[in-house]
């Protein structure tokens, strides 16, 4: 089976720069791939250039065996392609329950569920209720989000990404500025996520979560990719050490799992 999302020598410049420079790579079916870099790598403008924001220099990027890259952004979410960004895309003078209603009313995949409104009306609700208690939102359903929490709100975000059960889902660090508490829903939520079938592309400074709970992982740097394989080899890799930490003594020391700060 060819892979879910498949780059290949994608390229994204600005100014001549060259942000992301032929970069290849594949996230599987069913998979949990983590995409880490030190601030500056790159990151965040691959995940623009695959969701639609930016535009390709050159490359060619196939999501679900079908080409994408001059569809605009879209057209890529309906056919299942859904992110989140590291600022915080909530509808402010509505409840946490009503910010995720919104966004499965909007999933185009309910149609196909039933022709009756009631029905997918239902269907809708259960899945709302589904995630808002996989993401410990449940006691602050009715919440206005702008009474939430830092952590809360980041929650609500990825929530939101996840009701309409898209075939993949970028995650773009949605563990900055959590509690542990948070992160540990967090890394439940996710795995969770993977199981009941939608992938997951996870991009995070959170060295620990990345390594914990992702099967692949991608390393970016300067535009690049650096490494990439299991969390085990990643790891160990003398190039992604120096990367994040400078040092691999310090490295050693930490098991590389502090984190970056900052867009990626």
């Amino acid at each position: 089976m060819s892979p879910l999302l498949a780059l290949t020598d994608v390229t994204v410049t600005f100014g001549g720069v060259h942000a992301v420079d032929h970069v290849s790579l594949d996230v599987e079916h069913g998979s949990m791939t983590g995409l880490i870099g030190p601030n500056g790598a790159g990151k965040t403008t691959l995940i623009d250039a695959v969701t639609g924001f930016v535009e390709l220099a050159s490359g060619r990027i196939d999501f679900d065996g079908s080409s994408i890259e001059r569809l605009p952004a879209h057209r890529r979410s309906w056919r299942g392609l859904a992110r989140t960004f590291q600022s915080l895309e909530l509808l402010e003078d509505l409840t946490v329950r009503e910010n995720l209603t919104v966004a499965a009313e909007m999933a185009p995949w309910w149609s196909a569920l039933a022709s009756v409104a009631r029905r997918k009306a239902a269907q809708r609700s259960e899945a709302v209720e589904i995630v808002l208690a996989s993401a410990g939102l449940a006691r602050v359903a009715d919440v206005v989000v702008t009474e939430l929490s830092h952590g809360q709100r980041k929650l609500v975000t990825v929530a939101r990404a996840l009701v309409a059960r898209p075939k993949l889902v970028i995650l773009d660090e949605p563990a900055a500025g959590l509690d542990s508490g948070e992160r540990g829903v967090l890394r439940r939520l996710l795995v969770e996520t993977v199981e009941g079938g939608t992938t997951i592309l996870l991009v995070d400074h959170d060295m620990g979560l990345v390594l914990e709970v992702c099967d692949t992982i991608w390393v970016l740097d300067f535009g690049s990719v650096l490494s990439a394989g299991p969390p085990g080899e990643v790891r160990k890799d003398p190039r992604v050490i120096e990367a994040y930490l400078g040092l691999a003594e310090e490295a050693a020391a930490d098991g590389i799992e502090g984190d970056g700060h900052g867009a990626g």
